[in-house]
């Protein structure tokens, strides 16, 4: 078969230029169309990539967050056993009764010419001072001055301390008013 052309050719030219924009267009759609079907699913899984981004951030800032918990919950655990520990040495320390000052008092109200041979006390403060005096004279000034001393009380003098006048052994007895000796009312 033959063909013939018998278009002039401006017009054959303007037909070839409108074939080259069509196959270029063709080709212009085509390859967005390979654009699009390369990049929707790079978007995609970038969306569902940043979607468990911020859930794994999630999951981390809470698991940080009950870590920081379980720290602080330790630590306040171990403040309460040390406060603990501290109430109970104060409430020992409260009761806590200071024996020196005990006898620094009985050294303080015991005249010169006496001299003690034995002081026992019992748990209650409840006490008992033996000794030895060399005057009747001494040996009243000495209970004297324990009934007087507001650190005792109930003092009581066997009548046999005032049985002899000169060298005499006695016994008294009474009680220590142990509140006058614990660490909140000593004084400096």
């Amino acid at each position: 078969m033959i063909s013939l052309n018998l278009l002039p050719p401006e017009r054959k030219e303007i037909f070839r230029w409108r074939q080259y924009v069509k196959k270029t267009i063709l080709n212009g759609v085509r390859l967005i169309f390979l654009l699009i079907c390369f990049f929707v699913p790079l978007f995609a899984i970038n969306i569902y990539l940043l979607g468990e981004i911020n859930i794994l951030d999630a999951q981390i800032d809470s698991y940080e967050k009950t870590e920081n918990i379980h720290q602080l919950n330790s630590m306040e655990k171990s403040f309460k056993e040390i406060n603990s520990a501290l109430v109970k040495i104060n409430k020992i320390n409260e009761g806590q009764i200071y024996w020196i000052s005990v006898f620094e008092k009985i050294t303080t109200i015991t005249p010169l010419n006496i001299q003690i041979f034995s002081l026992q006390i019992e748990t209650d403060g409840g006490f008992v001072i033996v000794g030895n005096a060399k005057t009747r004279e001494d040996v009243l000034e000495f209970g004297k001055r324990l009934k007087n001393s507001s650190d005792f009380s109930d003092i009581q003098t066997p009548l046999d301390n005032l049985i002899k006048s000169d060298d005499i052994d006695f016994k008294f007895t009474g009680k220590i008013i142990l509140d006058n000796f614990k660490a909140i009312y000593v004084k400096k």
